[in-house]
């Protein structure tokens, strides 16, 4: 059974919790910089909070290089360990590797160059992960943002060549959307397909009945394709509650 989630900061759980989401997925930069007394606050929040952070996007700061000619090894170690253990306190489960001011290719360094590193770093994150209950899910990000690993397709390549059982595929329908490329990657891509995020391309804003995209063709490739993890909703901070509560009530009927 798809299970549903929204993008949101910790001051959003109990408007999250309220709506009804399965869970809610945070930052895991945010979590990872907090001081010690306010990681404190939070995990005793969530310890009294009937869901958790299952999923964190955010995963690798900018400052933390994954290619290119200053990748620091023992830096990136420190950071999967502290961030992953933290992830797990607040119940995590799935963290999203979009991160592309960490992965972007720096200026001179080629794809061939950096397709290795990726591969590697994705093993340390993987066998890390592997001891919180956790999975690293490849998020292929629009060109605007990201210029290595723009599609579905090119995350898959990357998933299978990993070939980690805790490193697997997300998909983003509006990053999809942006580069042209169609649904039926979700079903040729199924086997890695771990994690999903949505929201209406026009505008990047929180999906709604009679937006004019088809979420029905979308979550129907998936439920055909025996997709049974998260979906989660990007969404702005405008009218949170009431457009969040639509579009939930919206995903509900579609897969019922």
């Amino acid at each position: 059974m798809i299970r549903f989630g929204v993008c949101a900061g910790f001051d959003k759980l109990q408007d999250v919790v309220k709506i009804g989401f399965d869970y809610i997925e945070m930052s895991l930069t945010t979590v990872a910089a907090l001081s010690q007394q306010e990681f404190d606050q939070y995990k005793a929040a969530f310890d009294k909070c009937p869901i958790k952070s299952e999923a964190y996007n955010g995963f690798v700061p900018g400052d933390i290089k994954l290619t290119g000619p200053a990748v620091d090894n023992g830096r990136i170690d420190d950071f999967l360990e502290m961030s992953l253990s933290r992830a797990q306190a607040l119940g995590g489960k799935v963290v999203v590797f979009g991160s592309s001011a960490a992965r972007n290719l720096p200026e001179d360094w080629t794809e061939q160059q950096a397709w290795p590193q990726l591969v590697d770093f994705c093993h340390k994150a993987g066998d890390v992960a592997s001891k919180k209950g956790i999975t690293i899910v490849i998020e292929p990000l629009r060109k605007a943002e990201s210029n290595i690993l723009n599609l579905v397709r090119e995350g898959y390549r990357l998933a299978k060549e990993v070939n980690h059982p805790h490193v697997k595929l997300l998909a983003d329908t509006y990053h999809m959307a942006v580069e042209y490329e169609g649904i039926d990657a979700l079903a040729d891509c199924a086997d890695m397909l771990y994690h999903v995020h949505t929201a209406n391309p026009v505008g990047r804003v929180c999906p709604a009945p009679g937006d004019g995209i088809d979420y029905v063709g979308i979550l129907g490739m998936l439920q055909r394709s025996g997709y049974n993890h998260r979906f989660s909703i990007e969404c702005g901070i405008q009218d949170f509650v009431p457009q969040l509560t639509a579009a939930l009530a919206m995903f509900r009927s579609i897969v019922s």
